[in-house]
């Protein structure tokens, strides 16, 4: 049986450090529009035929069949598309 002590009031009783460390690691994740311009990257790189890849650095590689380059950002990936997909 549930005394008063254990009832539920609602979200504004409850502990909100599982909250806080949920927003923590939202902050640590990559900014969206990092990610939008990684997607409009990767999407025209794939129609010519490459891969894009983050590694574990956070440098990009970008493969097709054998041969891979590294590159050091997203504005060196954007410099490489215009290159081989103009």
């Amino acid at each position: 049986m549930l005394t008063a002590a254990h009832q539920d009031e609602g979200a504004g009783a409850r502990d909100a450090r599982p909250l806080q460390q949920e927003l923590q690691v939202c902050n640590s994740a990559p900014a969206a529009t990092d990610v939008n311009r990684q997607a409009n990257v990767a999407v025209p790189l794939a129609l010519a035929g490459f891969s894009l890849s983050v590694t574990e650095q956070g440098t990009y590689l970008v493969s097709r069949w054998d041969l891979s380059v590294v590159l050091p950002d997203l504005g060196a990936v954007e410099s490489f598309l215009q290159r081989v997909a103009p």
